[in-house]
């Protein structure tokens, strides 16, 4: 939906998106008010039905929760998860990578190269366009909260588009935050405790034209054609949107076009699995400079399991100037993406099964609990001494001094 006609004033358009936005929120709240648990629940079952089948893979216990929860365990450690949702993250780390805007300040912070960026209210959006003509374009503009690409709008360099990408990303959350666009390929670097689980170039959606049937026939053939490796897909569905049609006028085309035999048509001008993008695997060739600026940003972050996205020329090749950038970084990574590999031969459930290794051979800080240490605390076998009890402090008191 766009607010910005050339035949409207901007303030008469900054006027209907702010109703809008005002609109958008108290429905919010209502819905919230009526559907309480709507927005703890998964936004997939396939997820937890990935995690649960490498674990049961793996021989591990798994029992499903109501509110679809999992509790994962190997017989003396437990651990919870639900929609790629981990029990041994911290919350600080969920905090600080769900907030954009964080992100890039702590990265920076800590010397990590991050694309130039600028934050805006959605209540003062004018600002954001009277700053428009000082920003480095083409930019790229985003909600600071949000996944799966939505609200994001790539390669703005107008400043009519850059009003429509403004009310678009600040109908999806409040702020918005406004960066500068990095050329380069888009690489996903997944680890955990700075282990390296797998490593991928993200792709584009995209068809292939055969002369004869147009885009929107060939998008509709892909999505029907979506096969299934290891009882998952291989793909997630493309649906045409702004996003597409603009990623088509780039290209003149329409949805109606029909491309040559053999032409490769993009579809989307982000480079997300969650909008029909594919993958690449790099896991055994993934180059050391991109995997420590991996690790540096997730430490950075504090997070455990870390998606970090890096944009750069090539991660099997090493960082030699200025144009490597870390993007973003995310606590709850798609573990999908092995399945979308474009060689057709990728399998999520080998690299979730290397994750669930890790996660459990770290022993039990990196789990909820250990399972005996829960017992004890509970049949009363383990107690923890009054505060203060005379014979305790004095024997502590004997340790330390002799």
């Amino acid at each position: 939906m766009s607010f910005y006609k050339p035949g409207l004033r901007p303030k008469c358009s900054l006027l209907v998106f702010r109703g809008t936005y005002v609109l958008k929120k108290i429905l919010g709240a209502v819905q919230r008010i009526a559907y309480p648990t709507r927005a703890r629940t998964p936004k997939s079952p396939l997820h937890n039905r990935l995690v649960a089948s490498a674990a049961r893979k793996m021989n591990l216990t798994v029992d499903e929760l109501p509110y679809r929860m999992l509790r994962i365990s190997d017989g003396e450690r437990l651990v919870y998860s639900t929609d790629f949702n981990f029990s041994f993250e911290s919350l600080t780390g969920y905090w600080l990578c769900g907030n954009k805007h964080l992100t890039s300040a702590l990265l920076r912070e800590r010397g990590i190269p991050v694309p130039d960026f600028a934050v805006y209210q959605a209540k003062d959006l004018a600002s954001a366009f009277s700053a428009f003509h000082s920003l480095r374009h083409p930019v790229v503009v985003k909600p600071c909260f949000g996944a799966g690409g939505q609200g994001i709008t790539v390669g703005v360099a107008t400043l009519q588009e850059f009003r429509r990408a403004c009310y678009r990303a600040a109908l999806t959350a409040d702020p918005i935050i406004v960066e500068q666009m990095i050329p380069g390929r888009h690489w996903r670097v997944t680890l955990f405790d700075g282990q390296l689980v797998f490593a991928c170039e993200r792709l584009p959606a995209c068809v292939v034209g055969d002369g004869r049937s147009s885009i929107e026939a060939l998008v509709s053939r892909r999505n029907n054609a979506i096969a299934e490796r290891g009882g998952f897909p291989s793909a997630y569905p493309i649906y045409v949107d702004e996003d597409t049609r603009a990623a088509l006028r780039a290209q003149n085309m329409t949805p109606e076009s029909v491309p040559a035999a053999g032409q490769r048509v993009v579809l989307k001008r982000i480079c997300n699995a969650a909008v029909g993008g594919l993958t690449a695997d790099i896991t055994a060739s993934l180059h050391d400079d991109y995997l420590d600026l991996a690790r540096k940003a997730a430490a950075a972050m504090g997070a455990r399991l870390a998606g970090v996205d890096i944009i750069g020329p090539d991660a099997t090749r090493p960082i030699d100037d200025g144009r490597v950038f870390v993007n973003e970084v995310n606590t709850t990574p798609d573990l999908l993406l092995n399945n979308f590999d474009v060689s057709g031969s990728g399998d999520a459930t080998v690299s979730v099964g290397r994750l669930l290794r890790m996660v459990f051979a770290a022993g039990p800080n990196a789990t909820l609990s250990c399972i005996g240490d829960a017992q004890r605390r509970h049949d009363g076998r383990h107690r923890p001494e009054p505060i203060g009890a005379p014979a305790r402090v004095e024997d502590s008191t004997a340790r330390v001094l002799g």
